[in-house]
């Protein structure tokens, strides 16, 4: 998250998105369940579009995990996927990101799950989130951020800023809340950093 910081310090930071539609616009990816197969089916495809965005002005490679949580993958009979294709998008990122001297970035969105009047579907989601969150922590200092996208609302929002707690910082994205302020963070339990969202309504 140090690189983060550092850039940030300098001026504005680029995160071209946009994987989920680009891919099925090339026949990539089988809209309905939109979930990121390509990653394990065609990974030099992922590679490459990553480079476009860079070549296009993008400072931040994102990892193509967009959809890729537990849920979207039972969807489609492919739960037993879910870690090879969330370490496979993560391991791509690096590599292009490594290429170009990018900053790298996971990712977690929104689910079909959570309903924020319904207590127990915030741990499932709590989970979901943990998962891939815990796999970019696990691939190193390379991934300095998770990017937490479409979620709807603050108690979703707060819910996946708080699963990005164990050692990748947290960068929100297009946040529910009128105004927002980011602030670093030190959780004492596990001395890891992180960006809280301070939402104010």
């Amino acid at each position: 998250m140090g690189k983060l910081l550092d850039r940030l310090a300098v001026g504005p930071v680029i995160c071209a998105e946009g994987y989920l539609f680009e891919f099925e616009r090339r026949g990539y990816l089988q809209a309905g369940a939109f979930v990121p197969e390509v990653v394990l089916e065609e990974p030099e495809m992922v590679a490459g579009l990553h480079r476009e965005y860079v070549h296009a002005g993008s400072d931040v490679v994102e990892a193509f995990t967009y959809y890729a949580h537990r849920e979207k993958l039972a969807m489609i009979g492919r739960e037993g996927d879910l870690e090879s294709l969330n370490r496979q998008a993560l391991r791509i990122a690096k590599e292009v990101g490594a290429e170009h001297d990018s900053l790298v970035a996971g990712n977690i969105c929104n689910t079909n799950v959570y309903d924020p009047d319904e207590p127990t579907t915030h741990e499932v989601v709590r989970g979901m989130f943990a998962e891939q969150v815990g796999w970019a922590a696990e691939a190193g200092e390379a991934v300095g951020c998770v990017v937490v996208v479409v979620v709807s609302g603050a108690s979703a929002a707060a819910l996946a800023i708080n699963c990005c707690c164990c050692g990748a910082g947290v960068w929100p994205q297009r946040p529910a809340a009128k105004s927002t302020a980011l602030a670093p963070v030190r959780r004492p339990r596990s001395n890891a950093r992180t960006l809280l969202l301070q939402i104010r309504m």
